[in-house]
């Protein structure tokens, strides 16, 4: 592998996608019973490593060092985060065809998550925001942040600020995050944008499920 960024697993466990940042490709890794590797093989991007933002099937399809991983329920799709094209990407895993789901503008995608019933996307930016964008039609918008940096913040949606939030997931009610390059506090979002303090355990929010940002490793989150 080439700097292996990202990774998501299928529902039923049979498969694993993974990343490439400087491979600039998505691969697949069939997995056994017990979680042990049976295969890789390249599922979309340049074989050479050649960045790009060709849409297109398997080897001819190009990424600029894809981040972020997420499978859908079905097991059908695949959604990237193409970092430096500021886009998301989706794959059809049984053809391997790559399309643009949504461009970000200014938001380098890193970190995403299918939530809710597979209806939309949370984004954790580059650009020290979190975007969400509907699934399948593509429509951004900011969920929470507002471009601006700050170690810790506690204000709400729009006026909440990120220090380069580089990973999003969700388990069970709360959603553990990835950390920020630069910040060691750790907070939480609620689905409707409320952003305050937290402590790593689940938190009421409206809706029943919280986002939860942790620094500096996702083993923290876990403890």
């Amino acid at each position: 592998f080439s700097a292996p960024s990202g990774m998501a697993i299928s529902l039923d466990g049979s498969f694993a996608l993974v990343s490439e940042q400087n491979g600039n490709r998505i691969r697949n890794i069939m997995l056994d019973t017990n979680g042990d590797v049976i295969s890789s093989s390249l599922v979309a991007g340049s074989i050479a490593g050649t960045a790009g933002v060709t849409d297109g099937i398997g080897s001819s399809a190009r990424f600029d060092e894809p981040f972020g991983l997420a499978i859908t329920s079905d097991m059908l799709y695949a959604i990237v985060g193409d970092r430096f094209n500021k886009k998301l990407r989706k794959i059809v895993l049984s053809t391997r065809q790559v399309t643009t789901l949504a461009t970000l503008g200014i938001g380098n995608p890193l970190g995403i998550f299918l939530g809710g019933l597979g209806d939309f996307i949370l984004v954790a930016s580059w650009s020290h925001s979190i975007f969400k964008v509907l699934y399948p039609s593509g429509t951004v918008s900011t969920f929470a942040g507002n471009g601006q940096i700050e170690t810790f913040d506690s204000s709400s949606g729009l006026l909440a600020k990120f220090n380069t939030p580089i990973g999003i997931d969700v388990w069970k009610c709360w959603i553990q995050g990835y950390g920020t390059y630069s910040s060691s506090s750790v907070c939480s979002i609620c689905p409707a944008g409320t952003y305050g303090p937290g402590n790593g355990l689940c938190v009421s929010c409206p809706g029943g499920t919280c986002l939860l940002y942790t620094s500096p490793s996702p083993r923290d989150a876990h403890e």
